[in-house]
């Protein structure tokens, strides 16, 4: 509404608010110009982590005025959003009205403690899957700064929702140690993605934990397919699709998540090749690779090199 517009502008024009806006920017255009096409935006550099459901407005407006400027800079980039720690249905709606490609969860499945407190989970998949429905409805045929990876009929897929397992810097039960008990639990949650994580920010992933993640998603990717291959069919013959836009996708393919397999920190990249569909890097990114200050387009290159090494022969 109007009014709402002008409050977001008002708040926009405070100095600190605007800073925060034009380094964001000022960041991904380092991103971009070396060659990254997804970025995922959170609130990283705020001083404390407030838990579920208790993240402040204030924090959450300033989150979607950096978002939405980095969207109308760059109208097909990939963004994710991310707000911690596990306000995953607060961010949400900012992510629908953004056009984001995924949402980071913290806390889909099970129960853990971080130094900032618990990671409750209440039912998230449930709430952000109905949730997404519902906000999808309410803004169908309005602008949501929709990409064009954002098909028409599947936008409602969108954003995904990529869970971490394991989440770094927590602390889970002893029944919860083991990656199996996470990773058996894909299909039944119906979760769109997977993120594995190393103990800390910036610390690698054990391989044999991405090595089970890859075979687990590859699985329950399997089994999707035999499943629903059917359904997926006779829907898309019911929806007349069959156009040019979608030639590249099967049809199970467009109707069923695609699961990637997400490294959440580290950079081991002659190993996630192996395994991994995304990369997360953020610590060796910034000045001194210390996750706190701002990005330094030196390491960014260094990076993006090394990443390009690794990949380019695969």
């Amino acid at each position: 509404t109007p009014a709402v517009a002008e409050h977001l502008s008002n708040i926009a024009a405070i100095p600190f608010v605007k800073l925060l806006v034009d380094r964001a920017v000022s960041e991904v255009d380092i991103y971009v110009a070396n060659g990254i096409k997804c970025v995922e935006v959170e609130n990283v550099a705020a001083p404390y982590f407030i838990g579920p459901g208790n993240c402040p407005w204030e924090e959450l407006v300033i989150l979607f005025l950096a978002t939405k400027a980095i969207r109308s800079k760059y109208p097909q980039l990939m963004i994710g959003m991310h707000v911690l720690s596990a306000n995953e249905l607060e961010v949400l709606p900012l992510a629908i009205a953004c056009g984001a490609f995924f949402v980071r969860s913290e806390a889909t499945l099970f129960h853990g403690i971080r130094p900032e407190g618990e990671t409750n989970n209440n039912s998230n998949m449930a709430r952000f899957l109905y949730v997404r429905q519902v906000l999808r409805n309410l803004t169908r045929g309005r602008d949501v700064s929709a990409p064009s990876f954002a098909l028409e009929l599947t936008q409602q897929q969108y954003p995904q929702i990529w869970s971490d397992v394991k989440k770094k810097h927590t602390v889970f039960f002893d029944e919860l140690k083991n990656i199996d008990d996470w990773l058996h639990n894909i299909n039944f949650m119906k979760l769109e993605g997977v993120i594995v994580t190393g103990a800390e920010t910036g610390s690698d992933v054990d391989e044999e934990s991405l090595k089970k993640a890859r075979k687990a998603v590859e699985g329950f990717k399997a089994f999707n397919q035999k499943q629903f291959a059917t359904a997926a069919e006779k829907l898309m013959a019911k929806q007349s699709v069959a156009s040019a836009t979608h030639s590249d996708l099967s049809l199970v393919e467009y109707y069923l998540p695609h699961l990637p397999v997400v490294t959440g920190s580290g950079m081991n990249f002659q190993m996630y090749r192996n395994y991994a569909d995304y990369c997360i890097v953020g610590t060796a990114l910034k000045h001194g690779s210390y996750w706190e200050n701002a990005v330094s387009e030196e390491n960014v290159k260094r990076v993006v090199e090394e990443f390009r090494a690794f990949t380019s022969s695969k």
